[in-house]
């Protein structure tokens, strides 16, 4: 709102609800309604009027709901920017730092580890300001699996017991027992899902018998955490 008082003496001070008198007749930043305004000579004249301010343009950002990614997946983040003056400066935030691929670019990529809230702070060229924030939650998918058969008989089919799992899983170590505990077959520091690196059966270059046998795994996931597993298998022929 601004304010004059032609025909009366310089300077004149100004006062917006009659709260303090100064020399600046410009007041910024003020919420949609009525005010007084109160103008004052040099000689003590004083008048004043009423002043509807009203809603300016809507300013706003939407980040839309909060997500749930699965460990080592990405994300763009996208808002839904509604109004704004002119260029809009971006500035991301995150939580903890080092997972978005740029702060001051409209639709990042985050890749978080754990969970994470990011905000969103919009400055338009008038100096509006339009704020969210979403939180971003990050699940961790161990599933390592062994088949509890296989037929190494050469078909093509099933003739390896293979370890399965996410991609980026590592297996550190790979055992096979006979009942008695005696270790049939072993290897180490193999991807999951290699279909040349499992047991085909054998021992000592000599098909075993078929029955029930046991592994042991060591897994490490893309996590760097680990862990052991053990089960049977059956082996049929």
């Amino acid at each position: 709102a601004a304010a004059t008082c032609p025909g009366s003496s310089a300077p004149f001070v100004y006062s917006l609800e009659n709260r303090g008198f100064s020399r600046n007749n410009v007041f910024v930043g003020l919420p949609a309604e009525e005010y007084s305004v109160f103008v004052r000579d040099s000689a003590g004249c004083q008048i004043s009027t009423n002043v509807i301010v009203n809603d300016g343009p809507v300013f706003g950002i939407d980040l839309g709901p909060d997500s749930t990614i699965i460990f080592g997946d990405s994300i763009l983040l996208s808002p839904m920017v509604q109004g704004g003056v002119g260029t809009l400066l971006y500035d991301w935030t995150g939580s903890y730092g080092g997972t978005l691929s740029c702060v001051d670019c409209p639709t990042p990529m985050a890749r978080p580890e754990y969970e994470i809230d990011y905000s969103l702070r919009l400055l338009d060229e008038n100096g509006c300001v339009a704020e969210d924030r979403l939180r971003i939650s990050v699940r961790k998918i161990r599933e390592v699996a062994v088949p509890s058969g296989f037929s190494p008989n050469d078909d093509n089919r099933n003739d390896r017991l293979l370890v399965h799992g996410r991609p980026g899983t590592q297996v550190l170590s790979f055992s096979i027992f006979d009942r008695w505990g005696n270790v049939l077959f072993e290897d180490a520091n193999f991807d999951v899902n290699d279909p040349n690196r499992g047991w085909d059966g054998t021992h000592q270059g000599q098909p075993v018998n078929a029955g029930v046998y046991i592994y042991r795994l060591l897994i490490r996931y893309d996590d760097d955490s680990e862990e052991t597993l053990a089960g049977e298998t059956s082996l049929i022929r």
